[in-house]
């Protein structure tokens, strides 16, 4: 039934969001074939605008993801993959395309996006949303980038703190010494509420 309802709404030109909802029916509930042909339709019609591109493969991805791990050998995680690497490589690219592009290398393993991730963490400029998403993603990903990179967060007194809490709760999700130590070279000097957080 997904794939009659897809072939009908690609049939009749329908809004993009529309072929992103009947794309992630496909993907949830068709073989490697029809997902395939129906990302490369959807990815197709977002042409090379990130904006466009993550209004639908956030939707897909997840669709995929509720049938079987995202994984990057197929059409849902290769659109993922090269996603994230035009999304990490861009000037400018929106809070929404850099959140997803995060996300999405996290759930791919992509550890090669890991030094993008930290450079783009360090961007003080960026949103704490974006900055958060990232440095959760980033150090999951790759430790020996994310520590260092959420070190430097923590250590700053000129960060937010909010984003100076993500940094202490994402290294102290780690348990390596490495992790450990900024926590330890913070406590003493910290506001209050980083104390907590520590």
């Amino acid at each position: 039934l997904a794939w009659t309802v897809f072939g009908h709404v690609r049939g009749l030109d329908a809004p993009l969001r529309v072929l992103a909802r009947s794309c992630a029916s496909v993907v949830r509930d068709c073989g490697d074939d029809r997902r395939a042909e129906a990302v490369t339709c959807v990815r197709d019609r977002c042409g090379a605008d990130l904006g466009r591109q993550a209004d639908v493969l956030g939707p897909v991805s997840d669709a995929a993801a509720g049938s079987r791990p995202l994984v990057a050998d197929d059409a849902v995680g290769r659109w993922a993959a090269a996603f994230a690497s035009e999304a990490f490589a861009a000037t400018g690219s929106p809070a929404k395309v850099l959140m997803l592009a995060a996300r999405l290398a996290g759930r791919l393993g992509l550890a090669a996006r890991g030094a993008d991730m930290a450079r783009l963490l360090a961007d003080r400029g960026m949103a704490a949303e974006v900055r958060t998403t990232l440095l959760t993603a980033v150090i999951t990903l790759d430790t020996g980038t994310g520590v260092p990179a959420a070190a430097a967060v923590l250590g700053d007194a000129a960060e937010p703190l909010p984003i100076r809490e993500a940094a202490a709760a994402a290294l102290g999700d780690v348990d390596e010494p490495a992790a450990r130590e900024p926590l330890v070279a913070v406590i003493a000097s910290a506001p209050a509420a980083l104390q907590r957080s520590i």
